[in-house]
């Protein structure tokens, strides 16, 4: 497939729900073995701000947030913390939300 074929399908998967940039790259490595074609797809969608890991995981932790913690107050005193992982830039990073504002290790 061309580089332009799996940037349309990317596009119509991101039209369902957000994914991180690993779990789409999984998914069009199903369609095709030549890396190059879908780091380009990938490059492009970066571009146009359709995928961005940063921001899907703040979705994901304020999601967290208003579903699992009734009284953010409380938690805050508490001093619980979430963790959460991804995979950016070849690399793992760490985000931490402590009940302020979320931030990466």
């Amino acid at each position: 497939m061309t580089s332009q074929e799996l940037y349309d399908r990317a596009v119509s998967l991101l039209a369902r729900r957000d994914y991180a940039s690993g779990e789409l790259t999984r998914a069009l490595s199903k369609m095709t073995e030549n890396r190059e074609n879908i780091d380009k797809a990938l490059s492009r969608l970066v571009g146009c701000g359709y995928l961005d890991d940063h921001r899907l995981i703040k979705h994901l932790i304020d999601k967290h947030v208003r579903k699992n913690m009734a009284r953010p107050e409380s938690n805050r005193r508490s001093g619980k913390k979430v963790f959460l992982w991804s995979w950016s830039s070849r690399c793992w990073r760490k985000w931490i939300w402590t009940g302020m504002p979320w931030q990466r290790t």
